[in-house]
């Protein structure tokens, strides 16, 4: 039976669901008229879970399409809105109402009502610049402080050091029998908490490493002495069926053997790697723009899935030029009635530029010389030498501007999504590309001049201030090794890593180096989980992705 809200008992006198709502929803009022939150309290229902385990609260809303925190929307444009902003629920958990003092928990209700304000203006939410300076004003926190009991600890089989601790059901939970602890090198021992309720030490704890073999699972018709590096383990074999999603499709990859179960595992990592504490780099090499992964490298940022991007110049400009208004199209790598000297020899006289199977006219390039030379290098002209970030800021400013003012079908893009939301944009070898011809032919006449050094304290800060790091390459050269070697400063290294990549690592070059020769460097913990999947990005990218996100909704 619901509480009346006049009878709503003392924040400590607290023993049901419905008080705590009651209460909740009394203190959300208050706090509308004091911090002066625009906040429609009859389009909000309210809900406590008790499954949740590591969010002290969420706001739980619908999907509307083309929208952007920071950009009111148009309700009338939404269909079954009549008008006004669709119904969302503030989720509280239980466990965070149990394990907070009540200043933790009004400041995470301050932290969900703006996330609501946000959903009610902008048809979206998300944690970006706009909600920092928000959250100030407010006096709340961006992230909520973690309050979970984690499902399973692990703990070193000789000493009983606890070495790693998880939350939910996943591929090291299942597994555990293949690691081994570092300090006695000994197998694990998987346990549950003694205490349920009780709020344990927080921060990762990734002390053990992955056997070169698995502890034996044999029956024993398998168990044969002589088999030191044999286990149990048979193949099974995928089923695809109508209707299954993208992470269902994952996990049946990991029945099978090859490149299908390496996939497998690259999922389960960037799921964990999606956690809010963790810190996640993105290195984004090639031409992925012009191979159509640009709104995927959008979404995550704009999702908060990025808190560092590194990427190639080449990326950039093509993200510009379709920010801009151009377009890229499908085209072919080879022509039936031609040879291959004779395709390029033609595209060549017809002003068309070839990427594999992509074309993109050549006059697109004017037009992005010109946005350079009137929306982005006078206003840093100004500054004196500038890093190369804040090129890629002033860029994403222009790109978002632009692509408003002149109504483009497509979106903005990811330069634009990185300044909206505070993510900073690295591309330390800028001059290859045709963003960093005309950056130097824009500093030939007049006082533009960027600072290669510059972001390397940027960066690096970023490394070092990370509780845990992941680190996402696509595709391998500089973009690559600038997100690796950033941990070569840093204290610590990176606890995760997911390569996809599909140069061999027998040359010895960079793109095709494996994550694990990486550890030798010091750039990826001992204990870190990794993996290398050699396939086409623009196929595993989507694949991994979606079934990520999938996962962690």
């Amino acid at each position: 039976m619901a509480v009346e809200e006049s009878a709503v008992p003392a924040f400590e006198e607290i023993t049901e669901q419905d008080e705590l709502v009651a209460w909740s929803r009394t203190y959300a009022r208050e706090a509308r008229r004091e911090w002066l939150l625009d906040v429609r309290f009859d389009l909000v229902e309210w809900e406590v879970s008790t499954r949740a385990r590591r969010r002290a609260a969420a706001v739980k809303r619908p999907e509307v399409p083309d929208t952007t925190v920071g950009e009111p929307i148009d309700w009338e444009r939404v269909p079954d809105s009549d008008g006004r902003p669709l119904p969302c629920t503030v989720s509280l958990s239980w466990g965070a109402f149990e394990a907070f003092s009540q200043a933790e928990w009004e400041s995470t209700l301050r932290h969900e009502l703006l996330h609501v304000e946000q959903f009610q203006r902008d048809g979206t939410t998300g944690h970006g610049a706009a909600f920092k300076r928000r959250a100030q004003e407010v006096e709340t926190d961006v992230r909520c402080r973690a309050f979970a009991t984690p499902e399973w600890l692990f703990r070193c089989g000789d000493c009983g050091t606890e070495v790693a601790r998880r939350y939910r059901d996943c591929a090291f939970v299942r597994e555990y029998e293949a690691y081994r602890s570092d300090c006695c090198g000994a197998g694990l021992v998987r346990s549950q908490p003694e205490e349920r309720g009780a709020l344990l030490t927080q921060g990762a704890i990734v002390r053990f490493k992955r056997l070169a073999r698995r502890e034996s699972s044999m029956t024993d018709d398998h168990a044969d002495d002589h088999r030191e590096t044999f286990h149990h383990d048979p193949i099974g074999h995928a089923e695809v069926r109508a209707g299954m999603t993208v992470d269902e499709l994952a996990d049946e990859y990991g029945n099978g053997g090859f490149g299908a179960s390496t996939l497998h595992e690259a999922v389960d990592i960037y799921s964990e790697m999606l956690d809010d504490e963790v810190t996640n780099f993105l290195g984004l090499a090639g031409a992925m723009v012009p191979a159509g992964m640009r709104r995927i490298v959008a979404d995550l940022i704009r999702d908060g899935h990025v808190d560092a991007l590194v990427t190639t110049g080449a990326n950039l400009t093509h993200d510009t030029i379709e920010a801009i208004g151009g377009k890229h199209h499908h085209g072919e790598a080879v022509a039936e009635d031609r040879t291959p000297r004779e395709h390029d020899e033609k595209l060549r006289d017809e002003g068309v530029d070839r990427i594999y199977n992509v074309y993109l006219p050549q006059e697109f390039f004017t037009t992005f010389e010109e946005h350079l030379r009137t929306e982005v290098f006078p206003t840093l002209e100004e500054e004196g030498a500038v890093s190369i970030q804040r090129l890629t800021e002033e860029l994403g400013r222009a790109n978002a501007a632009v692509n408003e003012r002149e109504d483009v079908e497509e979106g903005p893009g990811i330069a634009a999504a990185a300044y909206e939301h505070d993510v900073p944009i690295y591309c330390p070898a800028v001059q290859d590309s045709v963003l960093g011809i005309q950056a130097w032919m824009y500093s030939q006449t007049t006082d533009f001049t960027l600072d290669a050094l510059a972001d390397m304290t940027g960066i690096s800060d970023i490394a070092y201030e990370a509780e845990q790091a992941g680190a996402l390459v696509v595709g391998g050269g500089v973009p690559k090794n600038y997100v690796l070697q950033t941990m070569l400063v840093s204290p610590d290294a990176y606890d995760y890593g997911v390569q996809l990549t599909m140069d061999p690592p027998q040359t010895g070059g960079l793109s095709g180096a494996t994550l694990d020769e990486a550890r030798s460097w010091g750039k990826l913990e001992k204990a870190a989980r990794n993996t290398s999947v050699y396939a086409d990005a623009t196929i595993t990218f989507p694949l991994l992705v979606a079934a990520a996100r999938e996962r962690i909704a």
